[in-house]
């Protein structure tokens, strides 16, 4: 991870207090499930989170690359998720995209899972 993805990751946490007192009937009563389908972080809503760290004193650039960007946001959907749904929010968005979570869920699913692992490594 590049140094400004982690610098300006520090400011999410603060910014989604705001951002949830500012916005308190936005998105508890959809549902996490729905939340998890259908939200998505805006430009408009990271331009805000920009501005917000730059009003902290954050003095790295913005980060520009896309992946980057794609892992911010995300970072700032899962802290929103947690906001609305508890950690059980949070961990539902920031897995979703986790490729070892998925190999592990996809084994745990099978008959018998420490068989199917081990059989996968040989």
């Amino acid at each position: 991870m590049k140094e400004g993805y982690l610098r300006w990751r520090q400011h999410i946490p603060a910014f989604i207090l705001q951002y949830a007192h500012d916005n308190p009937n936005t998105f508890g009563e959809k549902g996490l499930a729905s939340f998890q389908r259908q939200y998505q972080v805006s430009e408009s809503m990271y331009q805000q989170f920009v501005r917000f760290g730059k009003a902290q004193g954050e003095s790295a650039t913005p980060p520009t690359d896309t992946f980057t960007q794609r892992e911010l946001k995300r970072f700032l959907k899962a802290r929103l998720a947690r906001q609305f749904y508890g950690d059980e929010g949070f961990y539902t968005i920031w897995n979703q995209e986790d490729e070892m979570v998925k190999e592990a869920v996809r084994l745990l699913r099978t008959e018998n899972p420490l068989v199917a692992a081990r059989k996968e490594k040989e």
